[in-house]
């Protein structure tokens, strides 16, 4: 394909024309059919990187309208090569995630300059052997375990940065737990599991978090119990349930983790609006106009004191039990705006609402409510900021073009949360 010739020479990373060229019905169709089958692909996630080639988490339809996912990277013509030494460091014994001599799983494609492969295979994820070695699962432990684990799940997947793990054991003690994977050559997972610990601590069961069971490091693995519950619906009381839980979290102080601020925020959007302009040169002007939005909203709030902010707060991180919220996922915990939280669920929200065409002004209002004496001008300024970085992460997805349009017309708009469709 001649866009390949366009990428940014030397780096192995693509240029704006191919990430563009990614997105169109159709790229590298030929290579999906030969790896698994497909009948269709469509991309759910782009990840970029400084160092790394870009990767795709991709859904496919396969005959008889069954659906999986399939990871991607793109690393251009060298696609072949890059895929069997690949290969050949999961066939290592320190992965050990492809027995000697396998290669299926991983597909390089030099036409698309694409390279193919299935969940759970990652060769800086070495935890990942736990999937793929029965011996090293069945040793898997942390302190006070025992027992063997008798079933592991792969329940989630970033390439290169993170995995999930379901792992149900015999024995004493918590019989389902999730494991957290990280690459053993950086601290981050180890820095993230002692963040959740000292929450847990400081929280002392006034909001339910899941419990930090130990860590080992050879596997990069932070360990987890399982939290009751289900997704929320937020009907009835469940706002208020949120809400209060979220307070109890804000009002945890000392807490040893870094400060994140509006700049920072900033800094990441005019990252992401500067990746959209690359690839697609008629969007720049909507969106730089969004940002400006942001950064007059965001840098002309009243000064106020930092809370502890989950930063990845949305409704895939919440569970209700009974008349209990708890929240997941603290890997992104800093201290911040306290209306950093609640504008980024409004912001999902709205995302929800335009995809399944209801209105959610009703829903909106209770959460602001249940968060007073917090200013709905102050959530409305972070859910803005959350909206617009929404808007240019899903510009490198299957998502409809309506889908964006309508979140950059919320940020350039005067619409505050609670306030109508």
């Amino acid at each position: 394909m001649r866009v390949l010739a366009r990428h940014t020479r030397g780096t192995g990373r693509p240029g704006g024309e191919t990430v563009a060229a990614l997105l169109r019905p159709g790229y590298g169709a030929e290579a999906f059919a030969r790896f698994c089958g497909a009948e269709a692909h469509w991309i759910e996630r782009m990840h970029f990187s400084a160092n790394k080639p870009l990767s795709l988490h991709c859904r496919v339809r396969l005959p008889g309208g069954m659906e999986q996912t399939v990871l991607a990277e793109w690393v251009g013509p060298e696609a072949v090569s890059f895929a069997q030494a690949e290969i050949e460091r999961l066939q290592k014994a320190r992965r050990g995630q492809l027995a000697k001599g396998e290669e299926k799983g991983l597909l390089g494609d030099a036409a698309s300059g694409l390279v193919l492969r299935r969940p759970g295979l990652d060769g800086r994820l070495p935890g990942l052997r736990l999937l793929h070695n029965r011996q090293v699962a069945g040793d898997f432990a942390w302190p006070g375990s025992t027992g063997r684990a008798v079933n592991i799940t792969l329940r989630g997947h970033r390439l290169g940065k993170r995995a999930v793990l379901q792992v149900d054991r015999l024995g004493a003690g918590p019989r389902q737990v999730f494991v957290k994977l990280r690459p053993v050559s950086s601290t981050a997972g180890r820095r993230a599991y002692d963040r959740h610990r000292v929450l847990s601590e400081r929280l002392g069961g006034s909001v339910a978090i899941p419990k930090p069971l130990g860590f080992n490091a050879d596997l990069g693995a932070a360990v987890f119990s399982a939290l009751r519950g289900t997704s929320p619906d937020f009907m009835g009381d469940q706002p208020a349930l949120v809400a209060g839980a979220l307070r109890r979290l804000q009002e945890i102080t000392a807490l040893p983790v870094e400060r994140y601020s509006a700049a920072e925020e900033l800094m990441l959007l005019r990252t992401w609006c500067e990746r959209v302009s690359a690839a697609f040169p008629e969007r720049a002007e909507v969106f730089y106009k969004a940002l400006g939005r942001v950064r007059r909203d965001l840098l002309h709030l009243p000064d106020t004191d930092p809370v502890p902010c989950h930063r990845d707060f949305h409704e895939g991180q919440i569970l209700i039990d009974g008349e209990r919220a708890g929240f997941l996922d603290f890997d992104t915990l800093r201290l911040g705006d306290p209306a950093l939280d609640p504008g980024n669920l409004i912001a999902h929200l709205r995302l929800t609402a335009i995809r399944c065409a209801r209105a959610n002004s009703d829903l909106e209002g209770a959460i602001i409510n249940a968060m007073h004496p917090l200013a709905a001008g102050r959530i409305s300024a972070w859910t803005r900021a959350a909206q617009l970085r929404l808007a240019a992460i899903y510009s490198f997805t299957s998502e409809p073009r309506e889908t964006l349009q309508r979140l950059l017309e919320d940020v350039l708009g005067d619409r505050c949360p609670g306030k109508g469709d």
